[in-house]
């Protein structure tokens, strides 16, 4: 009895568990005109630690585009957006690529 109840909890959670835990499998590429090397460094690298569902990957002054893995299914533009208005910067566009490779899909 207590191996079945043992079995059927651990399942239990397991189940549960890998519906909250989603994986960061979209990249999201986000235009930004004028923006800065400050602005990477001292602001967005560090402003996105604060959201668990978005990890900051990179950014380039000379395309003016910032990089985040994302988990799309509880990605949201407008938590983007208000970080950026932070610091006065303003999306101009986004970007979507889905990073998961078919081997994850079985």
């Amino acid at each position: 009895k207590y191996t079945i109840f043992l079995i059927f909890s651990i399942t239990l959670f397991l189940t549960l568990y890998t519906k909250t835990n989603h994986e960061k499998s979209t990249k999201v590429i986000v235009t930004i005109p004028n923006l800065t090397v400050d602005d990477i460094s001292n602001h967005l690298k560090n402003g996105f630690d604060d959201f668990s569902n978005m990890d900051f990957i990179d950014g380039s002054t000379v395309s003016s585009t910032i990089v985040l893995q994302v988990d799309e299914l509880t990605f949201n533009k407008k938590d983007v957006e208000k970080m950026l208005n932070r610091w006065g910067l303003e999306a101009n566009g986004y970007a979507f690529l889905n990073t998961s490779s078919s081997s994850d899909i079985e």
